[in-house]
C-alpha cells in the first residue's frame, strides 16, 4: 500500500510539472512592457517583458502589448495580428540603419495590426520608421517618427500588394527622405491619411505604382515636393483640406499620374501646381496666397 501511495503521488507531481510547463508557456492575449522588464518574463503585468520583440513572441494573435512605464523597447518585426498601444507614457523605438518596425504576413495577407502612442527615432541613419510589407491593415495613431533619412528612407513604407489597407490618423513624420512612401508590389493598395504633420521632408507624400492615396485635413511644410505621385493608370491621390506651407512645390504629378486636390490652403510656395506630364484636378475651394508660381492645374471641376 505504501509503495502504491508513493507511485500515485510522484504520477501527481509529474502531471502538475508538465501541466505547469504548457501553462507557463502558453501566449496570453495581453502583454506588457516595461523599461526594468525582463524578456525571460512571462510579460505578465507583475513580471513584464524588456521589449516588444521579447513579448510579441508570447502574446496571442490578435493580442495586445502594452507599456507600464516609459522606456525605449527597440525594433520589432510582426508576423501576426496585434496591436501595440503604449498610452499614457513614453514609448520609444530608436533605431540606426535599420528598420523601426517591420510588418509581415507570411500568410495569405490576413493579418491585421494596430500601432499606437509610440516614438520612433531614426537617428539620422534608419531606413524606414515602420514598414508595411505584407498583411490585410495596418492602423497607426498617435505616433511620432523621426530621423529615417538613409537613402530613400521613409517615415512609414507600404509596399504591401493588392487589397492592402493603411490608415494614419494624427501622425506626426519630421526629418526624413519621404514623409509617407506607398508602393504596391502588385495591384492596388490603399492610404487613407488624416490629421498628418508632415515638415522637414524630401517628398512629403510620395505613391508610385498603382497606389491609391487620400489625404486630408493635414499640414505639409517646408518639404521638397508636397505630395508627389509618380504612379501608373489606377494609382491616384486625393488631398483635401489640408495646408502647404513653405514647400519648394506643394503639388506635382509626374508623366501618366492623376492628382485631385479640393479645398487646400497653399501659401509661401515655390510653386503650387507641377503637372510634370500627370494630371491635376482642382475646384474653386483652393486657396492660394504668396506663392511663387502658381501653375497651371489640368482643369477645374465643380463641385455640387
Amino acid at each position: 500500500m505504501q509503495a502504491l501511495r508513493c507511485a500515485t503521488t510522484l504520477f501527481a507531481l509529474a502531471l502538475v510539472s508538465v501541466l505547469g510547463t504548457g501553462i507557463s508557456h502558453a501566449q496570453a492575449t495581453r502583454t506588457w512592457v516595461s523599461g526594468v522588464g525582463d524578456d525571460a518574463n512571462p510579460c505578465s503585468r507583475t513580471a513584464p517583458c524588456k521589449t516588444f520583440a521579447g513579448a510579441i513572441s508570447k502574446t496571442a494573435a490578435a493580442g495586445e502589448i502594452n507599456c507600464l512605464d516609459s522606456g525605449g523597447f527597440g525594433a520589432v518585426t510582426i508576423t501576426k495580428s496585434i496591436t501595440i498601444d503604449c498610452t499614457g507614457v513614453l514609448a520609444g523605438v530608436l533605431v540606426s540603419g535599420t528598420n523601426g518596425i517591420i510588418v509581415t504576413d507570411s500568410g495569405a495577407n490576413s493579418i491585421a495590426v494596430t500601432l499606437r502612442n509610440l516614438d520612433i527615432n531614426g537617428l539620422g541613419t534608419g531606413l524606414n520608421g515602420i514598414s508595411f510589407l505584407s498583411g490585410r491593415s495596418l492602423r497607426i495613431e498617435h505616433v511620432t517618427i523621426y530621423g529615417f533619412q538613409a537613402g530613400s528612407a521613409s517615415g512609414i513604407s507600404m509596399t504591401a500588394g493588392s487589397g492592402a489597407r493603411l490608415s494614419v490618423n494624427d501622425v506626426t513624420i519630421t526629418d526624413c527622405a519621404n514623409g509617407v512612401f506607398a508602393n504596391p508590389i502588385s495591384g492596388n493598395n490603399i492610404s487613407d491619411i488624416k490629421n498628418v504633420r508632415i515638415w522637414n521632408i524630401t517628398n512629403g507624400i510620395s505613391a508610385q505604382g498603382a497606389a491609391i492615396m487620400s489625404v486630408r485635413e493635414s499640414n505639409i511644410s517646408m518639404s521638397t515636393v508636397g505630395v508627389l505621385e509618380s504612379g501608373v493608370v489606377g494609382g491616384q491621390v486625393t488631398v483635401s483640406v489640408s495646408q502647404f506651407t513653405s514647400n519648394g512645390t506643394a503639388v506635382k504629378a509626374n508623366v501618366g499620374s492623376y492628382v485631385a486636390a479640393f479645398g487646400n490652403v497653399f501659401f509661401q510656395n515655390g510653386t503650387v501646381f507641377n503637372t510634370n506630364g500627370g494630371a491635376i484636378y482642382t475646384d474653386a475651394k483652393n486657396v492660394l496666397a504668396g506663392n511663387g508660381i502658381a501653375g497651371a492645374p489640368n482643369a477645374t471641376v465643380t463641385i455640387l
